[in-house]
């Protein structure tokens, strides 16, 4: 629900042949993502005839959890493009080999959480990232990048004309009542909007808080909502105007809130990064006792997310609460002089990443 202005900026951005990248910035959990998801369900529904115009031949996503060599990317990418890599491929041959299959067909390659592999003020932390997608923009091609990111790259001047850029703030009061209605939650319009602005519009903080309430009350009609001195809206009105510092104090104070062993166990799940249903997270933690009831627990109060696909569950961590989950245990480590603690999360965190395959990234842990 919402980002309808939005999603229509993009759409019309998709149609414009001369646009090579487009980039949705803004601060963490303001739905980068979730817009981005739009845009590829309507690319995936849409005839060749329609706001698209030409169709795209294939979506390849990458979110960046990590921030992955460049090298390693370029060569999984290449496959998803290709099949293969070509034999005797080199290093230095991989950005141009890349961007003539991208000048070949017709492609949107989505780069969600793209800061990952910038500083913060726009600079790639590994050069080759950028010089592909200045490459890339460069080419002559139909394929499209499409990034969500919390910093923009820097571009020279000569590409801004291909390039498009949609800043994302928090949701108008319509769209907030809209979310709260998607997920259930009735009540007056003039409650359902109090509400929204409450929250500074910010879509997670909203989640978060939703999920408590409906955990603690079963919360079904905004009107219904407890007194107003009840702690959780205490934490918001601490922060108002810092949607981020409201939902780092809401996140302390929900986790601090669950069962002993719903705690142990979140501060241990959060380490595994991409989607995971039991058997795959039982195979990459042996050790690990978890159960389907403790993880939707967690779901329920929207520390994690969930979802159902031909009876098996699936559940991953917003970004910005797994990134909440990271600091905290490190600076909690740090805090004790736990040095051996720190290094055994770090350990873990790259026995999940070689599980997975992921050995440079598993290498830096180590």
């Amino acid at each position: 629900m919402g980002r309808t202005a939005e999603l229509a900026k993009v759409q019309s951005w998709l149609s414009e042949a001369k646009i090579r990248s487009i980039g949705i910035t803004g601060a963490g959990g303001y739905g980068k993502s979730m817009l981005l998801a739009k845009v590829c369900r309507e690319i995936e529904v849409a005839s060749p005839s329609g706001f698209l115009g030409q169709p795209f031949e294939q979506i390849v996503w990458t979110t960046f959890t990590e921030s992955y060599r460049f090298e390693s990317w370029g060569g999984w990418l290449l496959v998803q493009l290709l099949g293969e890599i070509p034999i005797g491929l080199t290093r230095s041959e991989l950005i141009p080999a890349l961007v003539k299959v991208l000048a070949q067909r017709r492609c949107l390659l989505v780069l969600d959480n793209a800061e990952t592999l910038l500083t913060e003020s726009g600079d790639w932390l590994e050069a080759e990232y950028g010089k592909f997608w200045l490459a890339v923009m460069g080419a002559t091609s139909q394929s499209v990048l499409l990034l969500a990111s919390q910093e923009q790259p820097n571009l020279p001047p000569n590409l801004l004309n291909c390039s498009r850029w949609q800043r994302l703030g928090g949701l108008d009061e319509a769209a907030g009542v809209a979310l709260l209605q998607a997920w259930e939650v009735s009540g007056s319009d003039a409650k359902l909007r109090e509400f929204v602005v409450l929250c500074d519009g910010h879509p997670l903080l909203m989640d978060v808080v939703v999920g408590n309430l409906k955990t603690d009350f079963e919360l079904a009609c905004i009107d219904d909502l407890p007194h107003a001195n009840y702690e959780l809206f205490n934490l918001i009105g601490l922060h108002r105007d810092d949607p981020m510092a409201s939902l780092r104090a809401i996140l302390a104070w929900s986790i601090a809130r669950l069962p002993e062993e719903l705690q142990g166990l979140i501060l241990r799940l959060w380490i595994y990064p991409i989607r995971f249903n039991l058997v795959r997270l039982k195979d990459a933690y042996p050790d690990l006792q978890v159960t389907l009831g403790q993880c939707r627990q967690l779901a329920r109060r929207s520390l994690l997310q969930e979802r159902c696909q031909q009876r098996v569950w699936e559940f991953w961590f917003q970004p910005l609460i797994r990134e909440y989950l990271q600091t905290r245990v490190l600076e909690d480590c740090r805090a004790k002089g736990a040095v051996w603690e720190e290094a055994n999360t770090l350990k873990a965190i790259g026995d999940v990443l070689q599980f997975l395959d992921r050995r440079d990234e598993a290498l830096e842990r180590y």
